[in-house]
């Protein structure tokens, strides 16, 4: 069967059987997550009702429909297929035939009409881009992105794992961990969001603002000018006496740690 068999309409915008629309490995740069699926749940209720309404948009190779943009409808048209619906046809849009990968790349950011890229899934598009040998300033033309912003979207995706995680998971937003990893450094930084987030969760909140992370250091910083010098001392008397009633020293250190994680709810650090 050839590819005039499964389409049907206008020469720019096609009716085609969902079934034979594929999807590059590893293109979609979206990340599983509640936010996705509450998403992809929506619109598979919306389209249940209403039928497929935005185009999908994808490009031909060697006779074959590769979806660009649209995932999320693709995805939602799937399920409903599984479930029993019959969807015979979407509404597609083929990109021109000039365009090159690097304008699918960019597509992503520029085309997207459905959820918004998270801001990690943002940086992969860039650092696709970059890869692909556009260099900042194009990025930054094409997308009317700044280059500070493009840069705090590869600090953050470059950023140790415990902080792309927070971020994904929605505990500290995308705007104060750029910040904090700016102004402390990746590894610093995630320290502090680590005890900010714990702080949070006692108290039954499940996202970080910039204030708990102030609140939290305050913390530690109190309990650390309270206990640091009796630690600071014990500490040194257990070294001097390692030989000689060790563990005395050790029973009397573990006091004040527990002493201080009683009052404080965490070991505190110096800052």
């Amino acid at each position: 069967m050839s590819i005039r068999d499964n389409i049907k309409g206008r020469l720019d915008l096609y009716k085609v059987d969902p079934r034979i629309i594929n999807e590059k490995e590893n293109w979609n740069v979206r990340t599983p997550s509640d936010r996705l699926t509450e998403h992809i749940n929506w619109l598979k209720e919306s389209i249940r009702e209403e039928g497929v309404r935005e185009p999908l948009t994808c490009y031909l190779e060697n006779d074959t429909f590769y979806c660009t943009n649209g995932h999320c409808r693709l995805e939602a048209v799937r399920i409903l297929i599984a479930e029993g619906l019959d969807i015979p046809s979407v509404p597609v849009r083929v990109e021109d035939r000039g365009a090159n990968e690097g304008d699918r790349i960019l597509s992503m950011l520029t085309r997207n009409s459905g959820l918004p890229l998270t801001a990690l899934e943002t940086a992969e598009v860039i650092k696709r881009l970059l890869k692909h040998g556009w260099e900042m300033a194009d990025v930054a033309k094409k997308t009317g992105y700044t280059t500070h912003h493009i840069k705090n979207l590869l600090n953050l995706s470059a950023a140790p794992k415990d902080i792309t995680d927070m971020v994904a998971n929605g505990q500290v937003s995308a705007t104060l961990a750029t910040s904090m990893i700016a102004e402390r450094g990746a590894e610093a930084a995630a320290d502090v969001l680590k005890d900010a987030i714990a702080d949070a969760e006692k108290e039954g909140k499940k996202k970080v603002t910039k204030q708990a992370v102030e609140k939290s250091e305050k913390k530690s910083k109190v309990a650390w000018n309270t206990y640091g010098p009796a630690l600071y001392k014990k500490a040194t008397e257990l070294y001097a006496g390692l030989i000689k009633d060790r563990d005395q020293h050790l029973s009397e250190l573990g006091e004040l740690l527990c002493e201080m994680d009683d009052k404080y709810g965490k070991i505190g650090e110096a800052s």
